[in-house]
């Protein structure tokens, strides 16, 4: 499962406002866990640190050195592993199923790739694309990313068991971008006339195509970044005072998630990890939350401080990052933290 904040093709999401329902879920509440926050343990040499994605137990993002140099990392309960790549530039982790199957990216090569126990597989890309890249995978091995070709933004999908091909969904309205895959292979992305014109979130499969997620006459542009299960989250603006919102999506219903709450991710239970600003009036998202059932819980901070949750896995996992207490480095460089549930 992808994290919503992964590539910079996707639109910062500005904070929600007006809790109308929250999505139900099948799983006992998370209001009802005794939160617990860890730090896990990182790669020595590294200094700072991002996640991108997550799947069960596992989670990926990057490492970066003194002089900046980015690595892919895996990470598995309090053991990190630094991945290879097919280049010598490094490279960027960017999503990991539950068997700890990895999409990353290459820098030297400009392309994505597989890891999984050591082993490195390129993946396929349009003759002449710029920018291709695998945002998500899911637990059959379906990944889901998007290309420039020609100059212009098509939706690709790959399989696991075929990394030499490809399948090209094209661009869509004319710009097309998919965001992740959920384990029945249901795929969420966003379609624009061009790079910079308003989006339209879009839903379905490879074999079947994908249409708007929403029928709606007061959306002025809607946005689909994350599916997890039933749930899919995004962000939508509203023709009545141009008014801008995240929501959690199901079964053609769109609600909106509660002021001072910006939502990281959703898993299949519908429990929604994100951020919970200290002042609900303010713009600083210092505190972390969970949302399920109708209550907004809060999860405890690290000795840090601060943190900035990213992820939330079908286990229950949930990850984001953390400035780092460590007087080598005490410049608010983050490093990875994760909660879990008793």
């Amino acid at each position: 499962m992808r994290s919503a904040s992964t590539s910079a093709r996707l639109a910062t999401v500005a904070l929600a406002a007006g809790l109308i329902v929250a999505p139900a879920a099948t799983a006992s509440a998370a209001s009802s866990c005794t939160w617990n926050v860890h730090t896990p343990d990182v790669p020595a040499g590294y200094v700072t640190f991002n996640t991108f994605g997550a799947g069960g137990d596992y989670f990926v993002g990057n490492g970066r050195d003194q002089q900046w140099n980015t690595v892919p990392v895996l990470w598995h309960g309090d053991d990190a592993t630094v991945l290879d790549t097919p280049g010598t530039q490094g490279g960027d982790a960017y999503d990991v199923n539950a068997d700890g199957l990895v999409v990353a990216f290459d820098r030297e090569q400009q392309r994505p790739y597989l890891w999984q126990d050591g082993t490195v597989t390129p993946l396929a890309v349009p003759d002449g694309a710029v920018d291709p890249v695998a945002l998500s995978i899911n637990s059959s091995g379906t990944i889901v990313g998007s290309a420039l070709v020609g100059g212009v933004s098509h939706g690709i999908v790959w399989s696991a068991d075929s990394p030499g091909t490809y399948q090209d969904l094209g661009t869509g309205q004319g710009w097309l971008t998919l965001g992740d895959v959920n384990d029945d292979g249901v795929i969420v992305g966003t379609t624009r006339p061009d790079e910079l014109g308003p989006g339209t979130a879009l839903k379905g499969t490879a074999e079947e195509g994908l249409s708007p997620l929403f029928d709606r006459d007061d959306l002025n542009e809607s946005n689909a970044g994350q599916i997890a299960g039933p749930y899919v989250t995004g962000s939508v603006t509203f023709t009545e005072g141009y008014r801008i919102a995240q929501y959690v999506w199901k079964d053609g219903e769109l609600t909106e998630t509660p002021p001072g709450f910006r939502a990281a991710q959703v898993n299949s239970d519908g429990l929604v990890a994100g951020n919970q600003s200290v002042d609900a009036a303010g713009p600083g998202f210092l505190g972390a939350g969970v949302w399920q059932n109708g209550a907004l819980s809060p999860l405890p901070l690290p000795s840090t401080g601060g943190v900035g949750v990213r992820l939330v896995t079908d286990t229950g996992l949930i990850i984001g990052t953390s400035p780092t207490a460590d007087p080598d480095t005490d410049d608010g460089r983050p490093v990875p933290v994760t909660w879990t549930c008793d």
